[in-house]
């Protein structure tokens, strides 16, 4: 991409570099348990940097990010040119106080380096502020029910489904958030195995709608089957463009020939 499509922007997604840094804080934190009260606020640190960077330099973003050196140690102001201070409100006022890390100690002084590196700042000045992979994500996850792995399907039977997939991904993708009687927003807390124990709180969604079935059976008994002819020409298309199978690649043996060198292969096994 980078030579062949120069003028495109290259961005990460941010949740698969923030998951590589915890990783990495995960083993430091081993040998320094400090560092693990840390983790959860440096991944949304991480997050809270690209997201609000959206139409601003790189730099803005990477100075954002290094800020968090000074932040872990309560220090909120001088950070540089770019970023001189922190956003958030005095630390003072807070209900639940952080526990700092202490300047000069392993812990702090590991995780200030582990900031800094250079892999990582590259990283960093290459999140998205904008669109994720999640949405990405979520199809191919929906494409398994409408297409499970552990069933075969022909190329026609695998694109069918496909579209069945992509209508209904389009149709369900911008659901709201569902609410109980008393019209607050209802939330479900999951405890998936990345966390180890911990939850994520996730907006409970209404039902999903089904329209486009109504659309393809108004359009099959009202459409096509009146006049089918210009399915058939589409159909005909279709089926010209289907590739050939793997295995048509390949010669096929002679069985004959195959058994003899089977057997004598079997026979050589027993002298």
């Amino acid at each position: 991409m980078r030579e062949k499509m120069p003028d495109v922007t290259h961005y990460y997604d941010v949740w698969h570099v923030a998951k590589g840094f915890i990783r990495s804080l995960e083993k430091l934190s081993k040998e320094c348990p400090e560092v693990k009260l840390w983790l959860k606020s440096i991944s949304n640190h991480m997050y809270w940097c690209a997201a609000s960077s959206h139409g601003q330099s790189p730099d803005v973003i990477v100075a954002k990010w290094q800020s968090l050196g000074n932040h872990i140690q309560n220090k909120h102001i001088n950070h540089g040119p770019l970023f001189p201070s922190c956003l958030h409100a005095d630390p003072g006022t807070q209900t639940k106080p952080k526990k700092w890390l202490k300047p000069s100690t392993k812990g702090c002084e590991k995780v200030v380096d582990m900031i800094n590196k250079t892999q990582v700042l590259r990283d960093v000045r290459k999140l998205s502020p904008g669109q994720q992979t999640s949405n990405v994500e979520a199809f191919h996850s929906l494409i398994i029910h409408f297409a499970p792995k552990s069933v075969h399907f022909s190329f026609l039977g695998m694109l069918t489904r496909l579209c069945l997939a992509a209508m209904h991904f389009n149709e369900n993708a911008g659901r709201k958030q569902a609410q109980n009687r008393d019209g607050e927003p209802v939330f479900i807390i999951r405890y998936p195995k990345f966390k180890k124990g911990g939850y994520t709180l996730q907006a409970k969604k209404v039902n999903p709608t089904f329209e486009y079935v109504d659309d393809l059976m108004n359009t099959l008994f009202n459409k096509t089957l009146v006049d089918p002819t210009h399915l058939l020409e589409q159909w005909h298309s279709v089926q010209a463009r289907v590739p050939a199978t793997l295995s048509a690649k390949f010669q096929r043996p002679i069985k004959a020939d195959a058994v003899e060198q089977h057997v004598s292969r079997f026979s050589k096994s027993n002298m």
